[in-house]
């Protein structure tokens, strides 16, 4: 019998493995594997950052690297600038793909169609609704099943950050209608495609209620808990360095925005109690806004690195101050799994059966979320038992291994 194969359509590389989008891409990758599919990738990248030698050689059958720009030039004066946003906004409302600039959307769809009319695969997989863009009008040359992964459901995503921002009403309400218009006849047309993938509860109910397609499938974000990819013990000598941990893709708006409102509301009152504290931001690709914040005494940027597990080895406490996103966060599971107690916004916890007080502490407002980080600075015994019901949690809920068991059965 011939080999299966399946082809993954993605906005990025998963290397390194430094983000919860890339972990979860991981995931689905490592599950097609173990049922026995030949993999091969198209993914968006930059020419200073080629694949490592080893992958064409032991885990991809193919691989397909579209170097573009990923980002617009940046505009020289007022009427370059509104020029600019004018032609992103007739891009969208022509269906073409977020995440991409211009150049990059064209030199895509190209090379996927070039490949999808020479090759023949069993599965598309898209990893986000972007490149699910590219898919469709290509549909009726696909002889696979199709599948989308909606990990972060964009319209509850932009009302959310729309409700942050200190705009005007006027800006507000017409952004919301442009919104709610855009999004809505861009996740409507996913009801062509053969399976969409959400990774909560929540999110499968409101892509249902909307009509977006009639066969949605719950597969939650997961984190190897082995004792060779996590950190055994949480030791007191860890807990005494008094060091906050923030991990996280740094461009991405809802962590930025954490983060920013972490550093200039709650960061304050938390050196106020525990002036020897200090945080580590850990993320790929950092927005500028960030190194303002930036010290190298209390605030310290650790950015593209390899591996986090490093730092979660010297981490006193995980933070997640998220004030607007969908899905849910990997980088919870991921504090779980490597035994660090972790504060919380409700929405940075959102879609985890997760309990305050049992598995970690949430807290909304910046007087609240510092109070608890200080709680779990200045006292040992309250740190460590919320370090062990949280690893039982994830143990028991939210394995990669038995998660990728259910993918399994989605390639049968």
């Amino acid at each position: 019998m011939a080999p299966r194969r399946v082809l993954f359509v993605l906005s990025e590389p998963p290397y390194p493995v430094n983000s919860g989008s890339r972990m979860r891409t991981g995931m689905f990758i490592d599950a097609a594997r173990e049922a026995g599919l030949l993999v091969s990738l198209i993914y968006q990248t930059d020419a200073a950052s080629p694949p490592p030698a080893q992958w064409a050689d032991r885990d991809y059958e193919q691989l397909w690297p579209v170097q573009t720009p990923q980002e617009r030039p940046t505009a020289r004066g007022v009427g370059e600038r509104l020029l600019a946003k004018c032609s992103q906004v007739f891009d969208l409302l022509k269906g073409r793909p977020w995440g991409f600039s211009g150049s990059a959307i064209d030199e895509y769809a190209r090379q996927f169609r070039a490949v999808v009319n020479s090759h023949r695969f069993d599965f598309v997989f898209c990893r986000y609704i972007s490149t699910a863009q590219f898919v469709l009008p290509e549909h009726g040359l696909l002889h696979g099943r199709v599948i989308v992964d909606l990990d972060d459901i964009e319209p509850i995503k932009a009302a959310r950050q729309l409700a942050q921002t200190e705009r005007p009403f006027t800006y507000r309400y017409y952004r919301s209608r442009f919104n709610n218009y855009l999004l809505a006849n861009f996740h409507k047309r996913l009801a062509v495609l053969d399976q969409v993938l959400v990774c909560s509860e929540a999110d499968r109910r409101h892509v249902l209620a909307r009509g977006w397609s009639g066969n949605v499938r719950v597969v939650p974000n997961g984190i190897s808990v082995a004792s060779d990819t996590c950190i055994a013990q949480y030791s007191q000598q860890a807990w005494s360095a008094k060091a906050l941990l923030f991990c996280g893709n740094l461009s991405y708006g809802p962590n930025l925005d954490g983060l920013q409102w972490f550093l200039d509301r709650a960061w304050p009152l938390v050196l106020a109690t525990h002036p020897d504290a200090t945080l580590h931001i850990v993320g790929k690709t950092p927005d500028p806004l960030l190194f303002r914040h930036v010290d190298d005494k209390s605030v310290f940027l650790h950015a593209d690195v390899p591996s986090v597990l490093p730092f979660y080895l010297t981490a006193s406490v995980a933070i997640a101050p998220i004030l607007a996103a969908g899905g849910t966060r990997i980088k919870i599971l991921e504090s779980f799994a490597n035994r660090r107690p972790v504060v919380s916004t409700t929405i940075g916890a959102e879609g985890l059966d997760v309990m305050h007080g049992d598995h970690c502490l949430i807290a909304d407002t910046p007087e609240l979320f510092a109070l608890a980080c200080c709680e779990l600075l200045g006292n040992w015994k309250a740190a460590e038992t919320l370090t062990l019901q949280a690893h039982r949690l994830v143990v028991a809920k939210y394995d990669s291994a038995s998660i990728k068991a259910e993918i399994s059965q989605l390639l049968d």
